[in-house]
């Protein structure tokens, strides 16, 4: 803390804030009991739901529908929905931040993914060819950027910093452990695949409705809404 000196007394300085950095951010009544449980049962389902399609089930589907060309089939597949996924994520990022609605800014994404994880589980079972397919994967792919968005999003608006390094490794340990959850899971009803494509995807949609549920997420009031891209203030030139 800046301090300053008089009578060889020391002061606060008042122009230095003195914010308490153990409270929550925002001063709301910060996180629910079972946080971190609630955050990682989301992070690793939605991480299953998005990675076991890649892994495995993906290149089942596309060897049924095509067994000469199935390489070719899961290569566009996947690389469309990583390009889809990669516009997703920022595009996802502004408008949650900038949500006014009274769901709050992160539950409509958290939503919003548990939707799409059931939409592309379903599309992947039914599809016939190998634009169906490539849709189903753009969906998976984009419901995995809405909620991801949202998870990440939750841990700065939940914990104060000296707080967050449990959440950020639960996230950040997500992908691998939903990978090999996923493939453990899948393997367990193989080789049906109808259920080692649905039933990951229905953890994912679980985590996410679940965690939407029992999070603690305001509504933003439209004068804290942050400017739109482009819409930045700046000095008047003398």
């Amino acid at each position: 803390m800046t301090t300053s000196f008089h009578h060889g007394e020391s002061r606060p300085d008042p122009a230095v804030s003195t914010l308490d950095d153990t409270a929550p951010p925002g001063g709301g009544p910060g996180p629910r009991s079972g946080f971190l449980f609630g955050l990682g049962f989301a992070a690793i389902g939605t991480a299953m739901a998005n990675l076991v399609p890649l892994v495995l089930t993906l290149s089942i589907k596309a060897t049924e529908i095509d067994p000469r060309g199935a390489t070719t089939v899961v290569s566009i597949v996947a690389s469309v929905g990583a390009l889809c996924s990669l516009i997703a994520f920022p595009v996802f990022g502004r408008l949650s931040d900038r949500a006014t609605g009274r769901l709050g800014r992160r539950r409509p994404f958290l939503l919003l993914g548990a939707v799409l994880f059931a939409a592309g589980a379903a599309g992947m079972l039914t599809a016939t060819g190998t634009a169906t397919l490539t849709a189903a994967g753009v969906v998976t792919a984009i419901g995995f950027s809405s909620a991801t968005v949202a998870l990440t999003a939750v841990i700065p608006d939940q914990l104060a910093p000296d707080r967050r390094g449990p959440a950020s490794a639960i996230v950040g340990l997500s992908l691998p452990l939903g990978a090999v959850a996923g493939l453990f899971v899948a393997q367990l009803v193989s080789p049906n695949l109808p259920a080692m494509i649905l039933l990951p995807a229905g953890i994912g949609v679980a985590g996410c409705l679940l965690f939407s549920l029992t999070l603690r997420d305001p509504r933003l009031p439209a004068d804290r809404r942050p400017p739109s891209a482009g819409r930045t203030s700046s000095a008047p030139s003398g």
